[in-house]
């Protein structure tokens, strides 16, 4: 049986501090049909990644979530599975 709990701690501590530096940068966003640039404000918990992007592209804020189970990190961004989001860094 998969330990999810265990799953969902190990990749907190391999990647909280990787995400929290992508805290006040612009990014990336694509979801579905929404695929703009923004400022994203990250805050981690035990429980997982939460993110505000604010964009002149869309009106108001975009609240995004995720738990640690279900974050996959890259070099250059994270996505969350069956949620569907992922932010990435611009490139330059």
């Amino acid at each position: 049986m998969t330990d999810w709990k265990a799953i969902g701690k190990e990749k907190q501590e391999k990647y909280e501090q990787k995400i929290n530096d992508w805290n006040n940068t612009v990014m990336h966003y694509r979801e579905g049909w929404l695929d703009f640039t923004g400022l994203v404000e990250i805050s981690t918990d035990d429980w997982g990644v939460r993110v505000t992007l604010t964009s002149e592209h869309y009106d108001g804020p975009v609240t995004l979530s995720a738990s640690w189970e279900i974050i996959s990190v890259y070099s250059d961004g994270m996505s969350a599975a069956y949620v569907n989001w992922s932010l990435c860094e611009i490139e330059d």
